[in-house]
Formats: C-alpha cells, sequence, structure tokens
C-alpha cells in the first residue's frame, strides 16, 4: 500500500476495503488471486515509523527519474533473475511437482516478456525481465533451483507469522529472488482467502531476511484453478508496482499520478478492485483523458480469469527505477555465473550433512518425518536411528517410530563422487510417555515445566516461562512477556503432555489466564487453545480470543508491563472435549500470538475425565460407590478379578485432586475402600469423580454429593 498516508490510516483503509461489494472469500476462491502485499506493507510501516523518512526520500528521487527518464523506446535491456523455490510440504508426498513448478516459471516469463503466441502476449508492453531457476546454490554447489522442506506445522502458514515461515530457509536475496511455496496460507483476520504475498523494493535494506515472495501451492502451478497469475501478481509488487485501485481515486490529474494513487500515470486509477475481466468500467475519472480501468493489469484483481494481460510502459518504469535502486545485482553478470543462470555449471562438491525433522518431541509408535538438507548433493544416504524403527535406513527421507520412551540420538551420513561428511545430533528426539488424566496444574510444584510439557517457539528466544510474580492459586503461573516484544505475528506456543484418552467417556479441559490491552488501538495479541491428536504433529483450533474479548482486566497498558495485582483480574475458561473421547495421543496446546502488546499470564491448567468401570475392563474390575448421591459418607466396594497394584483418588470438577489413596497391592477379591470418612464429611455439596488405577485398566466413578 502506497506509504503517504499516516500507517494508522493505511490500516483503516485497507480494512475498509477488504468490506466493499465482491471482496472477500468468495472472490478469492473464483479469481484465486487475492493478495495481502498490500496488508503486510501497512504492518510494516505500522512497526517501523523511523522508515517513513527515508521512503519519502526514494519517492523524492523516483520522481526525478520520471521526469528526466530518456525515452528507451526501441532500446533493450533484458534481466535475468535468478530464482530458488522452497516449497514447505506438510509430508514427504509432493504436492507440487517439479515440473508444476518449471510451468510458474514459464508463465513469469511469458507476463513479463510478452511472448507472442502465450497469454502473456496482451497489450501491453514487455518489460524484459525474465527468471530462471538457480542451478547453483549458495555454496557453489548444483541445485535444481527447488528446496523441498517436510514441515506439517508451517505447511499451514499463518499470514500473521512470516518470519517464522522465512527463518526456516532462505537464500541470499541480494542473489536470488526468494520464492516460498506453502500448502496454504491461513489468516486469523478477517482478510478472506489470501493467496499471496510480497516484500517491497525499499524495505530489503532494513529487512532482508523477509524479502521475497509467497504463493500457497495450489496457486503456484498453470492449471485448470490457476493460470500461474498469482506470482505474476506478487512478483510485480517485488519489484515495486502497486494495485491500480491504490488509494482509491487519488493520483488521476496529469500533475499527480506520479505520486499519487499507484504512482503510475498510464494506468487509469480505479475505486475498487476488478474482480471481472470483461466489460468496461469506468470508475475514477482522469484527467487530461479520461480512461475505463484497465481490467486486464497484472496488478489488479481480475487478472486470474483474463485470458491475456499487460503490464504498462509506466509499470516498466517504475520497476525499472527500483530494480536500478534496490536489486540489480541480481542481473550482473558475476551473480549470474554464481547461481548458473548464464549457463555456469557448477562443481560437484563434497556433500555436507544436515537434516531436520517434522517433530522433535513425540510418543510412542508416532511416525516422525526426516528431512535431508544436506548440500551437496548426496547421491546416498545412511541414516542412524539408536532404538527407532527402523534403526538404519537409505532413504533420502525416512519415516521412524520409536516403541518406548526416552531420549534418542539421529546420524546421518551422506557420500557423493567427492567425498563423504557425518553428522550426529544427541538428545535429538524425545519420546514421551503418554499420561492418564485427570490433570491439575497450577506450576508450583515442577522445575521448568510440567512433566512432558514443553514450549514450541522457533521465532526467537522468549517464551512461556514459569514466574512467581503472580499467581491465581499458591504462588506460581506460566507467563509470556509480549510488553515491548518487536516480533509481532510471532507464535509461543506451550505444549502439555499427550494425555491417553481411549478410556474417556467425557471430558472437559479449563484454565484461568490473566491480559491486559495495551492499547485502543492494539486489537491483535492473540490466545489459542489448540489440540492435537497424533501426538502434536497436527493441531485443531478448540478456543480463541484476542484484543477486547481476550483481556480480563479493563482498561490500557500502555505505560507499564502487566502483572495481574490478584485474584480478580484473572479470567476462567472451561471448554467440553468430549470429540477426543477414545484418543490415546492427545496434546493441548497454548498458543500466543504477539501484536507486540501485553503480557499473558496462565495458571490452573486442569483436565478433568469420565470413565465407565464397565468400559475398561468389566471383567476385571467392579467398582460400586452407594448411596450416590450421597449426603454424608458413601461406601466405596470393588472387586478385583486377579491381583494388582491399586490406588483411589478423588478430583474435582476442575482436576484438583482432593485426597489420594495407595493401597498397595491386593489378591483377587472382593473389598471395600477404607477411606476416611472426614475426606468425604467436609466436601461442599457438588460433583466430583473417584478414580481407581490397577494394573490391568482404571475405572472412574461420578459422584454427587447433595446439601445436608
Amino acid at each position: 500500500m502506497s506509504q503517504q498516508f499516516p500507517s494508522q490510516e493505511l490500516v483503516v483503509l485497507w480494512m475498509l476495503l477488504l468490506l466493499l461489494p465482491g471482496m472477500g472469500q468468495s472472490v478469492a476462491a473464483q479469481q484465486g488471486d487475492f493478495c495481502g502485499t498490500a496488508e503486510r506493507d501497512a504492518a510494516y510501516f505500522h512497526q517501523h515509523p523511523e522508515e517513513e523518512a527515508d521512503y519519502r526520500a526514494v519517492q523524492r528521487q523516483y520522481q526525478d527519474f520520471m521526469a528526466t527518464r530518456p525515452d528507451t523506446a526501441g532500446t533493450r535491456n533484458v534481466k535475468t533473475i535468478p530464482c530458488v523455490v522452497h516449497v514447505i510440504q506438510s509430508s514427504i508426498v509432493n504436492e507440487l511437482s517439479d515440473a508444476d513448478i518449471q510451468t510458474q516459471i514459464e508463465v513469469l516469463n511469458e507476463d513479463f516478456r510478452k511472448i507472442a503466441g502465450t497469454p502473456g502476449d496482451g497489450a501491453g508492453v514487455d518489460t524484459e525481465y525474465q527468471f530462471c531457476l538457480a542451478s547453483i546454490d549458495p555454496q557453489g554447489c548444483a541445485t535444481t533451483g527447488i528446496n523441498r522442506i517436510v514441515n506439517p506445522g508451517l505447511a499451514s502458514h499463518d499470514f500473521a507469522d512470516q518470519a517464522l515461515l522465512k527463518g526456516l530457509i532462505q537464500w541470499d536475496p541480494n542473489m536470488y529472488l526468494n520464492l516460498w511455496v506453502p500448502t496454504e496460507i491461513v489468516t486469523q483476520a478477517q482478510l478472506g482467502l489470501i493467496v499471496g504475498y510480497a516484500t517491497f523494493p525499499d524495505q530489503l535494506p532494513s529487512q532482508p531476511e523477509l524479502d521475497g515472495v509467497v504463493v500457497g501451492a495450489q496457486y503456484f502451478v498453470r492449471s485448470p484453478v490457476s493460470a500461474g497469475r498469482t506470482a505474476t501478481h506478487e512478483v510485480g509488487h517485488w519489484l515495486g508496482l502497486y494495485h491500480p485501485f491504490q488509494g482509491g481515486c487519488s493520483g488521476v490529474n496529469a500533475s499527480d499520478c506520479s505520486f499519487l494513487g499507484d504512482e503510475v500515470c498510464d494506468t487509469p486509477q480505479s475505486s475498487d478492485p476488478n474482480t471481472v475481466c470483461s466489460g468496461s468500467p469506468n470508475t475514477c475519472i482522469e484527467s487530461p483523458v479520461d480512461l475505463p480501468n484497465q481490467v486486464d493489469n497484472y496488478m489488479d484483481y481480475a487478472i486470474g480469469s483474463c485470458v491475456t494481460g499487460q503490464f504498462t510502459q509506466g509499470q516498466k518504469d517504475r520497476m525499472d527505477f527500483f530494480y536500478t535502486t534496490y536489486r540489480s545485482n541480481l542481473s550482473s553478470a558475476a551473480n549470474l555465473s554464481a547461481t548458473g543462470c548464464d549457463g555456469t555449471l557448477a562443481s560437484t562438491c563434497p556433500p555436507t550433512s544436515n537434516f531436520s525433522a517434522d517433530a522433535r518431541t513425540t510418543c510412542v509408535g508416532q511416525p516422525v518425518t526426516f528431512s535431508d538438507l544436506s548440500n551437496g548433493p548426496p547421491s546416498s544416504w545412511n541414516w542412524t536411528f539408536p532404538g527407532g524403527i527402523p534403526a538404519t535406513s537409505t532413504d533420502q527421507n525416512p519415516v521412524v517410530t520409536w516403541a518406548q520412551t526416552g531420549t534418542y540420538s539421529v546420524g546421518l551420513e551422506v557420500t557423493n563422487a567427492k567425498g563423504t561428511d557425518s553428522r550426529t545430533e544427541t538428545a535429538f528426539i524425545t519420546v514421551q510417555e503418554t499420561q492418564l488424566p485427570p490433570l491439575s496444574e497450577n506450576f508450583d510444584n515442577v522445575p521448568d515445566y510440567p512433566d512432558g510439557w514443553y514450549p514450541e517457539n522457533l521465532a526467537d528466544t522468549l517464551n512461556w516461562r514459569k514466574s512467581n510474580e503472580a499467581a491465581y492459586s499458591d504462588a506460581f503461573s506460566m507467563q509470556l512477556e509480549l510488553f515491548g516484544n518487536p516480533n509481532q505475528g510471532a507464535f509461543y506456543s506451550l505444549n502439555t503432555a499427550a494425555f491417553d484418552l481411549s478410556g474417556v467417556a467425557t471430558a472437559n479441559l479449563s484454565w484461568r489466564y490473566a491480559y491486559k490491552r495495551f492499547s485502543a488501538f492494539n486489537n491483535i495479541d492473540t490466545l489459542q487453545v489448540r489440540a492435537s491428536v497424533d501426538c502434536g504433529a497436527n493441531w485443531n483450533l478448540l478456543w480463541q480470543r484476542a484484543g477486547t474479548q481476550l483481556a480480563s482486566v479493563g482498561g490500557n497498558g500502555i505505560n507499564a508491563r502487566f502483572v495481574p495485582a490478584d485474584s480478580s483480574q484473572w479470567s476462567y475458561v472451561e471448554i467440553p472435549v468430549d470429540t477426543y473421547a477414545g484418543r490415546t495421543q492427545v496434546r493441548f496446546q497454548f498458543r500466543a500470538i504477539s501484536g507486540g502488546g501485553q503480557n499473558l499470564w496462565l495458571d490452573d491448567v486442569n483436565l478433568s475425565a469420565l470413565v465407565n468401570a464397565a468400559e475398561v475392563s468389566e471383567q476385571l474390575w467392579g467398582l460400586e460407590v452407594y448411596p450416590n448421591p450421597f449426603r454424608e459418607v458413601p461406601t466405596v466396594a470393588y472387586s478385583l478379578a486377579q491381583g494388582s497394584e491399586l490406588s483411589f483418588s478423588l478430583v474435582d470438577l476442575q482436576g484438583r485432586t482432593l485426597f489420594q489413596y495407595d493401597v498397595g497391592r491386593q489378591a483377587p477379591g472382593e473389598y471395600v475402600l477404607a477411606a476416611d470418612p472426614d475426606i468425604y464429611a467436609t466436601l461442599p455439596p457438588g460433583i466430583y469423580f473417584l478414580r481407581a488405577e490397577s494394573e490391568f485398566g482404571n475405572a472412574t466413578k461420578k459422584l454427587i454429593k447433595m446439601a445436608p
């Protein structure tokens, strides 16, 4: 979005744009080209107001460039841009083939070079930009220009967290155009369907680690679903172009068209995005010549349905200015040689072993997919997985399980004609024991994290940590320091242990949290609760609050970090999780998304579950409680069909253990539990669960205490 407005206005204008008729998910689905670049640009200048002056200086240079640019008609200055495509996949099954990716490079060349006889041969000009998949990587080794990384969590890419996706892999942006292709792009904001976004050239000096283009996989290919024009549109942004509807009907006069609107004088302004490539709508009045909207322009939204498209001479001039100012090294002779785009052949390199896994913490029997990230490239692989199944593998990307809990190392030896290299990572995989409900966790009697819990944050060193500054109950809670956090959009996840809910009929998850809004303008700090049925490999959203809805305390906390003062500043949430009954590896996750706002606090996480004794093992167990409901002390009778160690516990609806009684080992027979009658006598009226644990199965009975 144009930076001619203050940053707060940018956000408001973009959100208003999204509310216009014809916008939103339905149009995105039809046209396949709903662009998130303007929203990203607005957020960038909101986060970096100090760069407003630098941008204005660049704008003045652009005006001078346009005013003094000589007529270049008839001259040729073709610029080749080396590309690398990073495909972020949810599994080892390729969602896009190499051939699919090659069709996308073909579309870029057809559109930017206006190649005769192709859909790119529209009414516009040859921009003289062309694109090449690099054949030499940054280490000087051979490459296809395509990197494939299996990462289910990032394959579904959240638009709010660009740094996490791009931090996974990026090649030097001064040598390559980085194109990231996740399986999908999702957003928690009300932005409709986003199919792609890009960075602008003037942001390269300050944020090189984010430079490049992101396009969802189903749109990064020439297919019936997509003409491949999403990438054309986003690369146009990457080269400095705005939407023709930029700023609505501003910049429609010869005197202001180069610094208002899309800042290009030969693209007629449009008040709204054009979503249909037909007719001749005219939504703005230009002067001195009024022209209809240019619906077939690659930078509008209708282009996915157009037979041909176009870039104008003015857009080419603007691209040339920003390319010369920020990106000219890409097409230099030295860089084309270094990336192989001039035909230079890479030397065969000795391999360098490297690998990743789609999970570092897992459960017994849960598959873990390993990805070879070695350079070279290797021609053979020799993996070692001590304790794993299999224990060794020669596959490039093997899938491994573990049958026992513990911490395990992983090794990879890679070989090619030039040599061999090996890498071993100790304590690389942790296989955790699955726990049984109930859970009652107030973080007081644990070291850093409860047994089986772990933080999951790949964005920076900030994380959920145990704190004694505030708590709802007792002395400790978990705290996330978002106050003053510069990484807006970053995820901070706290994962629970995995629970075996196979014998559970019903279950509830509850927790308490505290949060105060940073300011009236901050509405994007978010807390989510998610669940996984595969030990944390994939997650489903259960609950979410943000901004005002998330606040447990009124007012704003713009001047000082928020620390809850007393129990009144905490909110309580309880949700049913019955849909996960019967599952054997259920994890829950508390995930915060930073909006650069205020601190989050978490306490009293409880998982209560009801299990019918008959469902566990009717032939081995017999558990009865009578009278039930009761007023004073009930009788707990049980029978055992075989000998076993036994223990009993009484929990409340919040999952808190009120008493535990270890019986020891008992022979087969019939028994009455000799529990302290004072325990029941002092219970307030309500619902409770008596849980019995044995070597051959567990049983739970629901108890109801009535008022005297």
